[in-house]
């Protein structure tokens, strides 16, 4: 699991009056954009507990593999980025009834009603929202999601937890055009000869001077 952070890369070069000032920005991760958003939904799966009426946690695999690249508008290509979780539901057995304070991951902590086995249904923000939960699902580690159980008022309870209904979705950006990518090579690897030269004119003027 991956939380993804803002980066902000800049280079900065003051050339003086001979040459203009040249600034480099990578954008904030809040402005960029995906050229290919897919959905996914991960197996459902399940737990037996010895009581549930004490508290109790769980944590549910999220077993998704996303294409590395995927077809984008444009006859484009876009690489995979990143990962969210949107939607769970979670449910006890059809005999457990009462509420249990849930603790939801990135999230509140919520009271939440079971009888009867009804689904209790949660969202979560999605992927460049503040509290997004986010994961790299292509790093080849196990992609989790852990939820804590307090019991607030149980008339009964059974022991089995059933998480169902992971959605979330795969995040890809555009590959840039091999000249957009030659041209920013070309721009920064010019930047140490034009302070070299910017130096070597400065050291004449003061010997002339």
């Amino acid at each position: 699991m991956t939380i993804r952070k803002n980066l902000l890369l800049s280079v900065v070069v003051g050339l003086g009056s001979f040459f203009p000032l040249l600034t480099i920005t990578k954008p904030a991760e809040a402005q960029h954009t995906h050229c290919a958003v897919v959905p996914y939904s991960a197996p459902a799966s399940q737990k037996t507990y010895d009581s549930v009426k004490t508290e109790f946690s769980y944590t549910a695999p999220i077993n998704v593999r996303p294409a590395n690249t995927v077809d984008c508008p444009g006859s484009k290509i876009g690489n995979y980025e990143i990962s969210d979780l949107t939607s769970i539901s979670l449910a006890l057995s059809a005999t457990a009834k009462g509420t249990w304070r849930v603790n939801i991951p990135f999230g509140s902590t919520e009271d939440l009603f079971f009888s009867n086995g009804n689904s209790v249904q949660i969202s979560l923000v999605p992927h460049l929202q503040a509290g997004a939960f986010e994961f790299d699902a292509t790093d080849g580690f196990g992609d989790d999601v852990t939820f804590q159980f307090t019991p607030v008022s149980v008339e009964q309870g059974t022991n089995i937890l059933k998480v169902q209904n992971l959605r979330g979705n795969h995040y890809y950006q555009e590959v840039p055009e091999p000249l957009t990518i030659l041209g920013t090579g070309v721009v920064l690897g010019a930047i140490p000869v034009l302070k070299k030269e910017y130096a070597k004119r400065n050291k004449k003027k003061n010997e002339d001077a």
